[in-house]
């Protein structure tokens, strides 16, 4: 029997994942309503660490409101928030990364309003050979620093930094999730994997048994409560980016621009190929090094095709109506049949009356 009987949503945690599922949704939805009614006129972007791309994908579920969506850094290695967005500091778990974060989607692109995340959704698990963990590593499970970055007046870069906790029942109650409780107990569930381990593993050593206790014994949690603990943080990472977001946008809205230089080059395609000059480098740290590369296409003959392809699934009707192609309507069906009796026609009789009168002309010679 069990000392305790344990709470409903610890035996279906899927249900905790799917609910912070949905209020990641709706908090994306509540922001895009925010930046529609920005007079401003912004295009959002965002530099994704712990997320890899999940919390503009969120965004673009939403069927509305592409006009604000401009992009995003997927940048989860180090080297890549260095290379593609200019990060300089050492520890990427700071203020300061997420801030060099976010200028750089703003510097390396023409968004106008950035969002930036680097946070940890799965600590080094496991255990030394003493039986000891990390206490300094297991207990950052779900830390999480948010930058946030838009152009004020004269073109001025307007940045905040955010830091959160999301495995803190305090502070994701204060986040606004009326039951902090259930991420709370889910965290807990893994994190007393690790500790219940350490515990066990040095008793067992000290009454030295003869069994085999490091493979039972490993501080490692098994891969379905790591998966289903890691996505409830990244989904929680999207709710607590977005709405430290709307508290930017609240703070902060009215003194919002798009300054000038990106309402030229935004619109004039054809300078910013010019600048390019073929190399597809804007990046100037690397623009040396990729400057002369070698391009080899495989599909070559298709590599340079600038032309829209004719893959319409609607055919155009009279009338301005556009209609669902149906390879296998009867009148496509009639047309194809009239198309091969034709070929059958065109290409097979003429062929054969040809032979035929080749082979007598032959015949008579002989």
């Amino acid at each position: 029997m069990y000392n305790t009987f344990p709470e409903f949503e610890l035996l279906r945690p899927e249900d905790i994942l799917n609910n912070v599922k949905a209020v990641a949704h709706f908090t994306a939805y509540k922001f895009l309503k925010k930046i529609a009614t920005n007079k401003a006129g912004l295009k959002v972007a965002t530099a994704e660490s712990i997320t890899g791309g999940l919390i503009f994908s969120t965004l673009v579920d939403i069927p509305y409101g592409g006009s604000y969506k401009y992009g995003c850094f997927g940048v989860y290695d180090t080297d890549a928030k260095r290379t593609l967005l200019g990060v300089t500091t050492n520890d990427v778990y700071t203020h300061k990364c997420v801030k060099e974060m976010a200028i750089g989607i703003l510097k390396n692109s023409n968004a106008t309003f950035g969002i930036a995340v680097s946070g940890n959704a799965m600590p080094i698990q496991g255990l030394d050979i003493n039986g000891d963990y990390t206490e300094g590593e297991i207990l950052k499970l779900g830390e999480l620093f948010v930058g946030i970055a838009a152009y004020g007046k004269d073109s001025k870069i307007i940045v905040k930094t955010y830091v959160h906790n999301m495995c803190n029942i305090k502070d994701d109650s204060a986040s606004g999730n009326k039951e902090p409780y259930k991420n709370y107990e889910i965290c807990n569930l893994w994190l007393n994997k690790i500790i219940n381990d350490s515990t066990l593993r040095k008793n067992v050593k000290k009454t030295q048994c003869n069994i085999s206790i490091e493979n039972e014994y490993n501080g490692f949690n098994n891969f379905i409560i790591t998966s289903i603990v890691s996505n409830i943080i990244r989904y929680k990472t999207v709710h607590y980016a977005y709405t430290d977001a709307i508290d930017f946008l609240n703070e902060n809205g009215s003194r919002l621009i798009t300054p000038d230089f990106i309402k030229i080059t935004r619109f004039d395609t054809f300078q910013r190929l010019s600048i390019l000059d073929g190399n597809n480098c804007n990046n100037k740290l690397l623009e040396d090094t990729r400057k002369d590369i070698p391009i080899d296409c495989i599909n070559n003959d298709l590599c340079d095709e600038d032309k829209r392809e004719s893959n319409d699934l609607f055919e155009k009707k009279t009338g301005g109506k556009r209609m669902l192609k149906n390879n296998n309507s009867p009148k496509n069906k009639a047309n194809k049949k009239a198309d091969t009796k034709a070929n059958k026609k065109a290409d097979i009789k003429p062929n054969k009356k040809a032979d035929i009168k080749a082979n007598k002309k032959a015949d008579s010679a002989k």
